[in-house]
């Protein structure tokens, strides 16, 4: 009766619940160093953070294609500087969101930026990452219904143990720069899928 099912390819349960993200990891392969930016101050998510080109998938795009996009409008360049290596593992957040990752070597780039979306930026030796490992904490995450009197009306019951669990957080600190979270996440998948293929 599910014979028609055979072979397909899973997604992410209830991805369609999930806002979903696109990055680009900016290697610069003459001087071995990541590219990483500080988000302007006058933005209304996470500003003056230090991250990763990258922002939310438009319609009918792709995640590399979103990935490319968001780099050439925050780096002023175009998509011909821009050589992607490969996807980075996906990053699934407890709070809805959903992110891409593709790290990707620039060329010929001359630091630009657009000061709309971006205060500053800087490199950090490859190196570093390797030599480093980052400081690791966790934020507790608890799970408690949106409506607790009608969930358990329909469980017959008065309370319940929901679940608890432990998101990590990761910290690097390079001189006076602080790369923490989400971005530190895909800096520590780099720096374990290099490791692995280098064994």
């Amino acid at each position: 009766m599910f014979h028609q099912l055979s072979g397909r390819n899973p997604l992410l349960l209830d991805h369609d619940q999930y806002r979903k993200y696109a990055v680009l990891a900016p290697f610069l392969p003459d001087s071995q160093e990541f590219l990483f930016q500080t988000r302007s101050p006058k933005l209304h998510r996470q500003p003056g953070e230090i991250c990763f080109p990258g922002g939310f998938i438009e319609a009918g795009e792709t995640p590399q294609e979103a990935a490319i996009r968001e780099a050439t409008e925050e780096l002023l360049i175009t998509r011909e500087h821009i050589s992607v290596i490969a996807p980075l593992d996906i990053l699934v957040s407890p709070y809805n969101t959903m992110i891409t990752p593709y790290l990707a070597e620039l060329h010929e780039f001359n630091f630009t930026f657009n000061p709309a979306e971006v205060q500053s930026l800087f490199t950090v030796p490859f190196h570093f990452f390797l030599d480093h490992e980052p400081a690791i904490y966790h934020n507790h995450i608890t799970i408690s219904p949106e409506n607790p009197a009608a969930v358990y009306e329909i469980l017959g019951v008065k309370t319940y143990p929901w679940g608890e669990g432990k998101y990590p957080v990761l910290f690097y600190r390079f001189e006076d720069k602080l790369i923490w979270g989400m971005t530190a996440r895909f800096v520590h998948n780099i720096v374990g899928l290099y490791r692995a293929q280098n064994q």
